[in-house]
């Protein structure tokens, strides 16, 4: 928990983990009767009384309405960093016996995220495409992009003959989900 330089408090709601495989871990929460997260966050979130609340984990949507509701009627900001129906559907191989249940879940996720949305007043997108599925839903003017990627400068030839430290940064998890593969290939390419 800390105060940034602009006044804003930030608390840190951390799940304690029990195993390191994600699947035993929840079944040993569920089992064991764990405190469930999301009722620390609303707890700890109605004490705040916060005039904003902005989150960015699909799974926070359980409780957005929840935050939405509060007896002092708080804004509540989704920001959505990754669209993912496309990443469950796109990360599974044609082959596999599983495709068919993942294509239904990854329906089922997109068509739950939408409707949760309807709850907020506000939604950041950080691409054009994930924007476009957002806005029918809210409308233009409460949904907005902010990339989370450098823009390139309009002069480029001055800027490839900048001496630099870094030629290519890669900010994100390392996996097959996140595209390792294609990124090594684009490295072996360049």
């Amino acid at each position: 928990e800390f105060i940034s330089e602009h006044g804003i408090r930030i608390i840190h709601i951390g799940k304690k983990k029990y195993f390191d495989n994600p699947y035993i871990d929840k079944l040993y929460r569920l089992l064991t009767f764990r405190k469930n997260i999301y009722k620390k966050i609303l707890k700890i979130a109605l004490a705040l009384k916060a005039d904003i609340y902005h989150f960015h984990d699909l799974q926070i949507n359980k409780i957005g309405k929840k935050l939405k509701n509060f007896p002092h009627r708080p804004k509540v900001i989704y920001d959505v960093h990754e669209d993912y129906h496309d990443m469950l559907v796109h990360n599974i191989k044609k082959n596999n016996i599983l495709r068919i249940p993942v294509k239904i879940y990854a329906s089922y996720i997109k068509k739950w995220e939408l409707s949760c949305s309807k709850n907020y007043d506000f939604i950041i997108t950080v691409l054009k495409y994930i924007n476009d599925k957002f806005i029918p839903v809210l409308g233009n003017d409460n949904v907005e992009i902010i990339y989370n990627y450098t823009n390139f400068s309009p002069d480029k030839e001055k800027a490839l003959k900048q001496e630099k430290l870094y030629d290519v940064i890669y900010c994100g998890l390392i996996n097959e989900v996140r595209g390792i593969y294609q990124i090594i290939e684009s490295a072996r390419i360049l």
